[in-house]
């Protein structure tokens, strides 16, 4: 992450949680989960409750791969292998893509925060 992404991740937990699953978001779609993952990870250290920002780090960049036909090269292979049944395009699979991945990221990072609220969020 740069380091004017990590001046946005000040506050409290919660807002650091919700600020370092959308920069996660767009960072994976936009360079792709791997190299996403191998900048990000170098920023966790830093964070609150380490053990939560990587299971975020995690969660997040996996399920940014759904978002759109390009997050992920499963989905391109798929697209590729399916081509003469069906017309599988960038809008078309980003219509479903884009709904369901910021809903089931929302509702995972929820899950996430209420399991480590049992234990402290800050991680201390």
């Amino acid at each position: 992450m740069t380091e004017k992404s990590m001046q946005l991740i000040s506050g409290d937990i919660v807002s650091q949680v919700w600020i370092f699953s959308g920069v996660t978001l767009v960072g994976s779609n936009v360079l792709s989960n791997v190299p996403y993952v191998l900048l990000a990870a170098q920023s966790v250290p830093s964070l609150g409750n380490q053990e939560l920002f990587w299971s975020l780090l995690a969660y997040v960049s996996t399920i940014a791969g759904n978002m759109t036909l390009f997050s992920s090269v499963a989905n391109l292979i798929v697209a590729e292998t399916a081509k003469d049944d069906c017309n599988m395009s960038f809008w078309s699979f980003a219509k479903f893509g884009i709904p369901t991945t910021l809903i089931s990221m929302a509702l995972g990072i929820l899950i996430l925060l209420q399991i480590f609220a049992a234990t402290g969020l800050t991680g201390k």
